[in-house]
């Protein structure tokens, strides 16, 4: 927490580079979702709120990874773009993505994820409890 986050960048663009190298493409595949938020966070992608910029294309990645039958890195990318909305957006829009998570997140294997999406699904339920005081 209160850690710049260019010096975080600079380290996972250098991690990228030895991925690259050693062909290890599905841990490159875990990786982009967090590259990206890092750029989105630093305010170098158009919208913020969605994983698609400099490094990778949110629909495009997700596309690739249900195609790929890839649950799991694909339920990763959806958590961070939950986490940029929860962040970004107002509530509202957090709240209807979280929705339609909740159904990706019963039919996948996403246990290292699960813990996150918790987190952010009380974050999210709080919030829009004050808002409409319910």
């Amino acid at each position: 927490a209160g850690l710049p986050l260019a010096p975080i960048e600079k380290d996972i663009r250098l991690y990228h580079q030895l991925l690259v190298e050693y062909e290890q493409k599905q841990a490159l595949d875990m990786l982009l979702p967090m590259w990206q938020f890092v750029l989105n966070l630093l305010g170098k992608s158009e919208d913020p709120s969605k994983l698609t910029g400099e490094v990778m294309d949110q629909a495009t990645f997700i596309e690739t990874q249900k195609r790929n039958k890839n649950s799991v890195i694909g339920g990763r990318a959806r958590i961070y773009h939950l986490e940029l909305t929860y962040l970004l957006c107002p509530i509202d829009y957090s709240a209807n993505l979280l929705v339609r998570l909740v159904a990706f997140i019963k039919t996948s294997l996403l246990c290292p994820c699960y813990i996150r999406f918790r987190c952010l699904h009380g974050l999210i339920a709080l919030a829009m409890a004050r808002k409409t005081r319910n």
